[in-house]
């Protein structure tokens, strides 16, 4: 209904300024991200990108960024209304892609800090290691 119609919209124009208004000059980028997404992305890994925003803003920051990784699995705020649950819906995913069961203490994410940070409180979420990929902090901000 109105609900939806008006989510779709502030979705759009969101999604339009961010895409014509996010400059590289406005990203702050953590060092050796270009070694370790290239290492990440090598046979022994499956990239994965979580964040609380929606797949294609993620996508445009990582494009202001520069940076180029095929993440072969996406769980995005946009799928699910609870940030802690994507690192559980990216589990699901890998599980339904490659058919075998999901280690979580096996995965290295790279997404949004904060969210990698709060589902650590839940062991059954526990990551061996993590890497951190910030690319909406802003000068701005």
């Amino acid at each position: 209904g109105a609900d939806q119609s008006l989510y779709q919209q502030l979705k759009q124009t969101y999604l339009e300024r961010l895409a014509t208004e996010l400059q590289t000059k406005h990203i702050i980028r953590h060092h050796f991200v270009d070694e370790a997404i290239a290492f990440f992305s090598s046979n022994d890994f499956v990239p994965g990108l979580l964040t609380g925003n929606f797949p294609s803003a993620a996508n445009i920051k990582l494009n202001a960024a520069n940076i180029r990784i095929d993440y072969k699995i996406g769980a995005f705020g946009e799928v699910h209304k609870d940030r802690n649950m994507l690192p559980q819906l990216a589990l699901s995913k890998f599980e339904q892609l490659y058919d075998i069961e999901a280690n979580p203490r096996k995965f290295i994410v790279i997404g949004d800090p904060d969210l990698i940070i709060d589902s650590l409180k839940d062991p059954e979420l526990w990551f061996q290691e993590l890497i951190g990929l910030e690319v909406n902090q802003t000068s701005s901000q």
